[in-house]
């Protein structure tokens, strides 16, 4: 995918700028350091996205906060995120965004058990199938033993060969 064959799918989506800026400072806000501030503009983002109806702005809010709660270790909130996230992508017709919820919602299973693990390869393929290669950096964000599964159990040795070529 190049930044051209892109454009026209950001555009045809119809998102509104105002939730986006909302849910990227959220994260934004996360790792410079300000985790109330992150929380202030997630709540922010979902709210000004459910004022305006506006479905897609709603799924990118939604997994932007799930994003942000698993950052902030916290695994309730991140699975609620998740499960709607994947709602409105199953119902919207969203691929990119059910793989996403698929990935977190598995993540937060994960941190419970192995029983997310599963959840999280099959969203990495549906990321895959999709043709979705943006993300391959986001795939591998997980840490200490959840990431050790992941790697093992999904992406295998050819994780680390990509990353030294």
């Amino acid at each position: 995918m190049t930044p051209s064959s892109i454009t026209p799918i950001l555009f045809s989506m119809d998102g509104t700028p105002g939730a986006d800026c909302y849910s990227y400072a959220a994260v934004v806000l996360w790792f410079l350091g300000y985790p109330d501030q992150a929380l202030k503009r997630k709540n922010e983002a979902l709210t000004l996205a459910r004022e305006l109806s506006h479905s897609f702005s709603l799924t990118f809010a939604l997994g932007f906060a799930g994003f942000l709660h698993a950052f902030r270790r916290e695994g309730q909130a991140t699975q609620e995120h998740a499960e709607a996230t994947m709602a409105l992508s199953t119902e919207q017709g969203f691929a990119h965004w059910l793989a996403h919820g698929m990935i977190f919602r598995g993540w937060a299973l994960a941190e419970q058990g192995d029983e997310g693990i599963a959840q999280i390869c099959q969203g990495i393929a549906a990321w895959r199938d999709a043709g979705d290669e943006l993300n391959r950096a986001t795939r591998h964000w997980y840490t200490g033993s959840t990431r050790n599964r992941v790697v093992t159990v999904c992406l295998g040795p050819q994780v680390y060969e990509s990353r030294v070529e």
